[in-house]
C-alpha cells in the first residue's frame, strides 16, 4: 500500500515538473500578434561584455555557453555610463502577423547599435545604426536609432543586438507597426515643439533687450538658453535629423559639448545676476571656478575622452544647480531683486538634474520622464529666469 502511494506521488510529481517545464518555455518564447507595438526590452536576456568588441560569431558561442542572463524582475536596460559591451538575446514567435515592423531604440545618443536577426534558414540579417553614422546614411530615417523588418506570418526568429557608447547605455527596445508609431511620435513632437518653441521665443526677447539695455547680463542668459537647448537637441537625437545630418561626429558630440558649453555661460549669468551675494558669503570664487571645470569638460569632450567628459558633466551640473540654489536662496532673504523666481527656476532645473543624472547612471529606467525630466525641467527654468530678468527691470 505504501509502495502505491509513493509510485503515484511519484507520478503526480513528474506531471507537475513537465507542465512547469511547459510552462517555462513557452513563457521564454515571445509570441508576437497583430498587435501597434510590443515592449521587447521586457523579454531579453542580456550579457555585458567588457574588453575587445565581439564578433556575432562570439556572441553565439557565449549564448550556447548560458552566458546570457534574462532579466530580474523590475531590471530595465539602462545600463549607465559604461565601457562595457551589451548584447541583447531574444528568440520569438510571430502569428497572423503583417509584414512590415519597425524596431525602434528610443535612445538616440547611442554611439553604435547592432542589431542581428535570423529566420528559419539560420543566416543573420545585419543592420547598424547610431548617432556614429550620419543621419542619412542610417537604415530609418527617424530621430532615435530605427531599423526595418520583413517578417513573416508563423515562423521562428532570433534576434540579437549589440550595443556600445561613451556616453549613457540605455537600449529600450520596441517593435512597432509602421502606422502605430507614426501616431505615437505625434505626441512627443508636440512636445518638443513646445519646449523649442518656447526657447527660441525667450532667446530673441532677451536678445532684444540686450540690444536696448546693453547689459551683458542678458546676452548670457540668451548663450545659456541656446546652447542648452543644443545639448538637449542632441539627446532628443534632432542635431543629426535636422542640424547635421551629414556630419555624425557633431552630432555625437552635441548632448555634452552643448550642456557643458552652457555651463559656462549658466556660470557667468549667475554671477553677474547675484551681483555682491556671492561675496558677502566669501563664495566670490564659486561660480568661475565652475566655469573653468565646464570649460575643461567641454574641452575633454572634444580632444580627449568622451566618456569621461560625459560623467563629470553630469557631476559638474549637479553641483552648479545646487551652488545657484543656495547663492539665490541667500539673495532672497536679502531682498535682492528677482531672486524669488531665480529660486524657483534653479529648483525645478535642479529636479530635472537629478532624475536625470539617476537615468545616466542607470538608477532609474528610460521612460517618458526620465529622458525628459532635463528638457521640462529647463524648460521652467528659462521661464522663470526670464522673470527674474523682468524683475529686475522693474527694481531699477
Amino acid at each position: 500500500m505504501l509502495s502505491k502511494a509513493r509510485r503515484w506521488m511519484f507520478c503526480w510529481l513528474c506531471v507537475l515538473c513537465g507542465s512547469l517545464a511547459v510552462s517555462g518555455a513557452s513563457a521564454a518564447n515571445l509570441v508576437l500578434s497583430d498587435v501597434p507595438s510590443v515592449n521587447l526590452s521586457a523579454h531579453v536576456s542580456v550579457m555585458r561584455h567588457s574588453g575587445d568588441p565581439l564578433t556575432l560569431d562570439d556572441a553565439l558561442e557565449h549564448y550556447r555557453q548560458g552566458k546570457f542572463q534574462a532579466l530580474a524582475p523590475g531590471q530595465s536596460t539602462n545600463f549607465g555610463i559604461t565601457r562595457d559591451e551589451i548584447w541583447l538575446q531574444l528568440d520569438f514567435t510571430t502569428a497572423d502577423i503583417s509584414p512590415r515592423w519597425l524596431l525602434e531604440v528610443a535612445h538616440p545618443s547611442l554611439d553604435v547599435l547592432d542589431v542581428y536577426l535570423a529566420g528559419p534558414d539560420g543566416r543573420f540579417r545585419h543592420q547598424r545604426t547610431g548617432d556614429l553614422i550620419a543621419f542619412n546614411q542610417r537604415p530609418v530615417a527617424h530621430r532615435n536609432l530605427m531599423v526595418e523588418w520583413q517578417l513573416a506570418p508563423e515562423t521562428d526568429y532570433q534576434l540579437f543586438v549589440r550595443a556600445r557608447s561613451q556616453g549613457t547605455l540605455s537600449i529600450p527596445l520596441t517593435l512597432w507597426q509602421p502606422d502605430a508609431i507614426w501616431a505615437h511620435d505625434q505626441g512627443s513632437y508636440v512636445l518638443l515643439s513646445l519646449y523649442y518653441g518656447l526657447l527660441l521665443g525667450l532667446m530673441l526677447y532677451n536678445l532684444f533687450l540686450f540690444f536696448a539695455l546693453r547689459d551683458p547680463l542678458y546676452l548670457a542668459y540668451v548663450a545659456f538658453v541656446g546652447l542648452l537647448g543644443l545639448g538637449q537637441a542632441g539627446l532628443a537625437g534632432f542635431t543629426g535629423q535636422f542640424i547635421w545630418p551629414d556630419n555624425a561626429l557633431l552630432t555625437h558630440l552635441s548632448p555634452t559639448a552643448g550642456v557643458s558649453a552652457a555651463g559656462i555661460f549658466g556660470c557667468v549669468f549667475v554671477q553677474r545676476f547675484l551681483g555682491l551675494t556671492p561675496r558677502s558669503l566669501c563664495l566670490h570664487w564659486l561660480m568661475p571656478g565652475l566655469g573653468v571645470i565646464f570649460v575643461l569638460i567641454f574641452l575633454c569632450s572634444l580632444f580627449w575622452s568622451y566618456y569621461l567628459a560625459a560623467l563629470a558633466v553630469n557631476l559638474a551640473a549637479l553641483i552648479f544647480a545646487l551652488s545657484a540654489l543656495l547663492l539665490g536662496t541667500v539673495s532672497f532673504y536679502q531682498g535682492r531683486p528677482g531672486a524669488r523666481f531665480f529660486v524657483l527656476a534653479w529648483v525645478s532645473l535642479l529636479i530635472g538634474m537629478i532624475i536625470l543624472a539617476l537615468h545616466n547612471l542607470g538608477v532609474l529606467p528610460s521612460n517618458l520622464l526620465t529622458t525628459n525630466a532635463m528638457l521640462l525641467g529647463s524648460g521652467l527654468e528659462m521661464v522663470l529666469l526670464s522673470l527674474a530678468l523682468g524683475d529686475r527691470i522693474n527694481a531699477i
